[in-house]
């Protein structure tokens, strides 16, 4: 069963190398899902080595790319191996991104309301 902070590894293009993603919201049979990335476009959010075990320099969230994602996809990628899990976040750090989600510019107004 899925739940608040989880996360997820998911091999995202050009590169095809894993990013963490972190589950932040549901929405009945939906998640709400924000990554990781080392491109400073949105400095909302800005993580460090420590703060999760992945990270391994300074990290943001990337808001703008957030999405939603059925929950049974997202539990059948983990079953056939195509994602795979990681540890969840912490309350603290789950906190620090919902925050920053709600005064980031590049997070999609639609989603503010699953939060």
């Amino acid at each position: 069963m899925l739940g608040l902070g989880d996360t997820f590894l998911i091999k995202t293009p050009p590169s095809n190398r894993d990013h963490l993603f972190i589950l932040v919201a549901f929405n009945e049979n939906k998640a709400l899902l924000v990554n990781v990335t080392s491109n400073q476009s949105d400095v909302t959010c800005k993580l460090y080595r420590g703060n999760h075990r992945f990270l391994t320099h300074t990290s943001y969230i990337n808001y703008k790319d957030a999405m939603m994602a059925e929950i049974s996809a997202i539990e059948n990628a983990l079953r056939l191996g195509v994602i795979s899990s990681h540890d969840a976040v912490s309350s603290v750090l789950l906190s620090r991104i919902i925050q920053g989600a709600k005064n980031s510019r590049n997070f999609n107004p639609e989603y503010l309301t699953y939060l």
